[in-house]
């Protein structure tokens, strides 16, 4: 029975889980929702090499070490 109640546990998710859950999967879905409305040479175009999303994704990434950090070193004990 103890094993049985912490499965369900594990399974429960908190309204921010949830939340960042529900984002993560609409960002997916709409990413790769564009293969979908654009045809094949505006999808080349978006994505050649040094085009908009390839600085965007740079972008991201500095961003997010940024944040990393930031927690980091707020959270240290």
């Amino acid at each position: 029975m103890g094993t049985i109640s912490s499965l369900k546990r594990m399974f429960i998710l908190t309204r921010i889980e949830k939340t960042y859950f529900i984002s993560a999967m609409l960002v997916i879905l709409l990413s790769y929702s564009v293969y979908f409305f654009l045809d094949e040479n505006t999808i080349n175009k978006i994505g050649m090499e040094d085009g908009f999303f390839e600085y965007l994704t740079a972008l991201f990434f500095l961003v997010a070490a940024i944040v990393f950090l930031r927690c980091y070193f707020f959270n240290r004990k």
